[in-house]
């Protein structure tokens, strides 16, 4: 299969083993157009975790296809992830100690795709877990992740030695955590009620992606808008000279203020709520935006901090046209809470395409 290339692209899903005729006619069997939301955001704001989280819920288990693909990808998020996120560490004043730079080089060298069923090298579990409790990458963790280490090696490497298991087999929290970039267009279209389907569009978020957003805009009856919470004391990946949190914001409001999406519901899914409740305990919200007066360590009212400025832009492009935006928190990888809140966003989206014209 070769599912996973060192570029990490996204493992087929149940929607794009469908052929592309075989998407049409489930799509088109509805007895009226389906629903279509857009999921938009920055790479690393959870769109593509949403999306599988969808997929679990309406159509089961993951194939085995599906779950050998996660697990080829599950491998190169811990041995690609650990060696880009430690390399990012040293142009924040970071490094690894003396000791385990020739493990970091190690890791690097010999960290590759594994062909299928090809269990994890067990050579590389011991240098993995070494690097992780290095005590200089521990101090910038616990420090707020300012150098942006990927949020899910955390979860990896408590799970090691399940993982390095030869009989290995991703479990769906495994898999809701495995990262892939989004790139391209993915599609599914899931059944809500009778006669009503929804189209979920999954749109890539990093910046050379956007420019598709508008070419997706026709017919779409909301645009669900993921932020990354946690991303507050953060770089981008692609420019580590802008704040994640300041691209969001720019995002939102020429997204907010486009007007291909000037008929579209918007829902602001303010993401990573649980990452975000952890790193606050050690990273100033004000250090980074000076204008917050909210306690240090309060994640209610950080939360409320950053509610209030994403509702500040909305209200401002909205005015005009007496339009409203709905918000919710969110943790991606929590089925419960991800079904909560996606059954809110359907039942906004549904009361308004019953509204009559």
């Amino acid at each position: 299969m070769g599912a996973c290339a060192s570029s990490i692209n996204r493992p087929r899903k149940y929607s794009e083993v469908l052929s592309e005729s075989e998407q049409e006619k489930t799509i088109q069997a509805a007895d009226r157009r389906p629903v279509k939301i857009l999921l938009l955001g920055s790479s690393g704001s959870g769109k593509t975790t949403i999306f599988k989280q969808m997929r679990l819920v309406h159509y089961g288990p993951f194939t085995r296809q599906e779950t050998e693909a996660y697990r080829q990808l599950i491998y190169l998020n811990i041995t690609d992830g650990l060696h880009a996120g430690i390399s990012r560490m040293n142009t924040s004043g970071f490094s690894v100690t003396e000791e385990n730079r020739e493990l970091l080089r190690t890791v690097a060298e010999h960290g590759h795709d594994l062909k299928d069923d090809e269990p994890f090298l067990t050579e590389y579990r011991h240098p993995i877990e070494w690097l992780w409790k290095d005590p200089n990458v521990q101090a910038m963790y616990a420090n707020g992740n300012q150098a942006g280490l990927p949020e899910n090696l955390s979860y990896f490497c408590q799970n090691l030695d399940r993982l390095f298991n030869r009989r290995f087999v991703p479990s769906n929290q495994d898999i809701l955590h495995a990262h892939v970039r989004s790139t391209g267009i993915a599609k599914a279209c899931f059944s809500l009620q009778p006669g009503r389907d929804l189209l979920l569009v999954d749109i890539g978020g990093s910046r050379s992606e956007r420019r598709k957003w508008r070419h997706c805009a026709d017919g779409a009856n909301a645009v669900v808008f993921m932020v990354n919470l946690a991303g507050y004391n953060q770089s981008l990946r692609e420019d580590e000279d802008t704040n994640q949190m300041e691209d969001a914001l720019d995002l939102w409001e020429q997204t907010c203020r486009a007007p291909w999406f000037k008929d579209a519901v918007f829902i602001l899914l303010l993401n990573q709520n649980d990452v975000f409740e952890e790193k606050i305990m050690r990273s100033n919200i004000k250090d980074f935006f000076p204008d917050y007066k909210g306690p240090a360590g309060n994640a209610d009212a950080g939360r409320r901090y950053f509610k209030d400025r994403f509702r500040t832009i909305a209200r401002e492009a909205f005015t005009a046209q007496n339009r409203q935006f709905y918000c919710h928190f969110t943790t991606a990888t929590n089925t419960m809470n991800i079904r909560l809140a996606m059954a809110a966003v359907q039942g906004t989206v549904l009361a308004t395409c019953e509204q009559p014209c």
